[in-house]
Formats: structure tokens, C-alpha cells, sequence
């Protein structure tokens, strides 16, 4: 056998369909943005130069929603590796949710663990 052959065909990459093209992870553009809290349910996501990209009210019904998912559906770059630095400076993860993010989310979220944990302890008790 030789080493670092191709002779089964086992470095190709697999076919992809019509208007579908690899994007190899090291050419892959990043844009890095932060997140500025503008009150309880809205942020300013900025570049690192400091120019707003976007300034956007986060709705009730998505607090539970992907920020990244969020955030690139609204910044709208395709083909670009979008890093979210929070309001605190953390980078944000791939699965965070606003819940984590904004005050308001974070007060709404507390308050339902609290009235589910009201609930059973009733349901308990009864």
C-alpha cells in the first residue's frame, strides 16, 4: 500500500449539487460584530471599526430564536463566518439564545422557571 495515495478515490470530495460550491474553512471570510444593548429588548451590532451594521428591536416571540441565525439573517452576508462578541464581551456560542443575551429575556425566563417551579410545587402539594 502506499501512504498518502489516492488510488481508491478516498480524497475526493463527495458531489455536490447544482449552484452548491465548497467553501474551504481557511479562505472562508469572517466578519466579527459586537452587540451594544439599546434598553431592554433591542441591540446595535457594530464592526470592530465601530460603524453600525444594524440596529434591531428583538420581538417577544423570538427570545427563545438562535442569535447567530438571528444575526445573519439580518446582516444578510452570505458565504461569511459571523463572530458575536455579547454585550459583556464574551464571544457568543454557536446555540445561544436571546434568553441569554437581553435583560428583559433573561427577567422573562426567570420568571417562567419561577411559575413553573410554583406550579409543580402546588401540583405537589394538592
Amino acid at each position: 500500500a502506499t501512504w498518502g495515495g489516492n488510488n481508491s478515490l478516498q480524497c475526493r470530495y463527495p458531489i455536490v449539487g447544482e449552484g452548491v460550491r465548497y467553501i474551504p474553512w481557511r479562505t472562508q471570510r469572517e466578519l466579527v460584530v459586537q452587540l451594544f444593548l439599546d434598553g431592554d429588548q433591542a441591540v446595535t451590532c457594530r464592526n470592530l471599526a465601530g460603524e453600525t451594521l444594524a440596529e434591531l428591536a428583538i420581538p417577544d416571540e423570538n427570545f427563545g430564536d438562535c442569535v447567530l441565525r438571528f444575526l445573519s439573517t439580518a446582516l444578510s452576508r452570505p458565504g461569511v463566518r459571523l463572530r458575536v462578541v455579547a454585550p459583556d464581551g464574551g464571544l457568543i456560542q454557536p446555540r445561544t439564545a436571546w434568553t441569554e443575551v437581553l435583560p428583559k429575556a433573561q427577567a422573562a425566563d426567570e420568571f417562567e422557571v419561577r411559575r413553573a417551579k410554583r406550579s409543580r410545587l402546588s401540583s405537589i402539594s394538592e
